[in-house]
């Protein structure tokens, strides 16, 4: 029987980092220890950390020492999870391109990381989520249905029928695949308004295991307080809290995209007030990673991202734990400490 899960969203080269000196690497170790030692609950697992590549399989599949970099780095930094893209106009009706994706698919296996693979259907057509996961059955055992939902205007109607057709394809190619989908792209009040009337809308449809979630926060760290008073921990609160009231307190957690973009690269198109710096970025990093011990239902955590964009520049330049140059940041350290 398929395991359905759901997405909600909350908004290596090893040089050193010339731009991180040893006094701000002991100042980032201080922190990092004494939140080791405050912690609470079960320690933090490797199986629990995923890091987000930040790029389509299309995208390692034609660049072979992309590849090779991102699973040093992954290996590196001790993730057992990645999650990655598969696009709808990187089309798998050719033949070559089913080899590509299938080949790189492998090498992760090979190297004993697991893939959640984001399938970006924007136009709803479910026949390409069919033969996605028919190609990787054996191979790829989650799926995200949309990289981004606000394509679809979720939680809208019609994302909750393109859900439910999603659903019927991926079983018809893959009986025992878990899916993820996202109805909304907040934990505010008004968005779980919306929540609550996306799961009406469904009726007494329960296809999904698992809720996921996808941060952002801006500068505004995991145990600080957002526009609405709360922590990050209370945001997860707050979704638990409705799902128990729908019928749904057996369902788990994942944190699938969550990352603070470090003040890095000029050419960064991401708003200076919007960024941390680089030792928030590694205390943000290890707060959060740290929440599983005391939220049980919280299972796996997926950092974004692995790397900048390559070349440098763009929105998502910042968030890396590794520069574009693959330097690593001082979120690599924190990364590596906790999962070592």
């Amino acid at each position: 029987m398929m395991r359905f899960v759901w997405v909600m969203c909350l908004g290596c080269l090893l040089v050193p980092n010339a731009g991180f000196s040893a006094e701000r690497e002991d100042e980032w170790l201080r922190t990092e220890d004494a939140l080791q030692k405050a912690g609470e609950g079960t320690p933090i697992r490797p199986e629990q950390v995923g890091v987000n590549l930040g790029m389509s399989l299309a995208e390692l599949a034609s660049d072979r020492r992309l590849l090779d970099e991102s699973l040093d780095q992954i290996a590196d930094v001790g993730a057992r999870w990645v999650r990655a893209t598969l696009a709808l106009d990187e089309s798998l009706d050719s033949s070559k391109h089913r080899l590509d994706v299938t080949a790189v698919v492998d090498r992760f296996r090979d190297s004993g990381i697991s893939i959640l693979l984001a399938l970006d259907a924007p136009d709803t057509r479910t026949r390409f989520v069919s033969t996605a996961v028919g190609l990787l059955k054996g191979r790829v055992t989650h799926y995200e249905i949309l990289n981004d939902p606000a394509s679809l205007d979720s939680p809208s109607p019609a994302y909750a029928r393109f859900l439910l057709a999603a659903s019927r394809a991926a079983r018809s190619a893959d009986s025992t695949c878990v899916l993820l989908a996202a109805p909304v792209d907040r934990v505010t009040a008004q968005d779980l308004k919306k929540f609550e009337a996306f799961l009406k809308e469904l009726g007494k449809a329960r296809p999904f295991d698992i809720l996921a979630l996808h941060v952002d926060r801006a500068a505004t760290g995991p145990g600080d307080p957002n526009r609405e008073g709360l922590t990050l921990a209370e945001e997860i609160d707050r979704v638990r809290t409705l799902l128990t009231r729908k019928g749904f307190s057996d369902v788990p957690i994942w944190l699938t995209r969550v990352g603070w973009p470090a003040r890095a690269a000029e050419d960064s198109d991401t708003p200076a007030a919007s960024t941390c710096s680089e030792e928030d970025q590694a205390r943000f990093l290890t707060e959060t990673f740290a929440l599983p011990r005391t939220i049980p239902e919280l299972q796996k955590v997926f950092w974004s991202d692995l790397r900048d964009p390559t070349p440098a520049g763009g929105v998502r330049s910042g968030y890396g734990l590794f520069t574009s140059a693959g330097l690593p940041r001082a979120s690599y350290h924190a990364c590596k400490k906790l999962t070592w």
